[in-house]
């Protein structure tokens, strides 16, 4: 029998056991972005959010996924920075930092760019440091014109952040 295989985004770890899966395409129809049936690995767990991953997995009619939130996040570590002088928030992840740039102007605060050092990549760190920066909107009383694309895709994925966009 063949051991289960595993895939982690940082904050979810999806569990498959090739030899129960029947049914791979209701979830390739289902979430083809992270369910890939001609491609290896065929689960990609980055390319969509937690939430959905787990909604689909909860439609699996053979018990080949299963999946479990991961203790320890790394991102619940990290401590974001306003860096005021520098008009970004930042994420120190191993002497590497990630940054959103941005603009305030009428208690509007502008995300205009990510960027993920390339070590950093595939860690979840962007996916961190722009909930981090929604926190802090949020906290503080902003709203967000979120012109940078990959914050804007963020908040796509988790529409329950919508309520703090200008």
């Amino acid at each position: 029998m063949e051991s289960p295989k595993e895939y982690s985004n940082g904050e979810i770890t999806v569990v498959w056991k090739q030899q129960l899966c029947e049914h791979s395409g209701n979830c390739v129809r289902g979430l083809p972005e992270v369910f890939r049936a001609k491609v290896r690995p065929w689960i990609e767990v980055r390319k969509a959010g937690s939430d959905e991953i787990v909604e689909q997995i909860k439609k699996c009619p053979s018990g080949a996924l299963s999946y479990y939130y991961n203790k320890n996040k790394m991102e619940d570590h990290l401590k974001l920075v306003n860096n005021e002088e520098k008009s970004r928030f930042e994420l120190e992840v191993d002497g590497h930092i990630a940054f959103i740039d941005y603009k305030i102007k009428d208690r509007k605060i502008y995300l205009i760019h990510t960027e993920v050092p390339a070590e950093l990549g595939g860690k979840g760190i962007g996916n961190a440091i722009v909930l981090k920066t929604l926190h802090y909107i949020k906290d503080n009383g902003y709203s967000l014109v979120p012109l940078c694309p990959f914050v804007a895709a963020y908040i796509k994925r988790h529409p329950e952040w919508e309520a703090i966009v200008a």
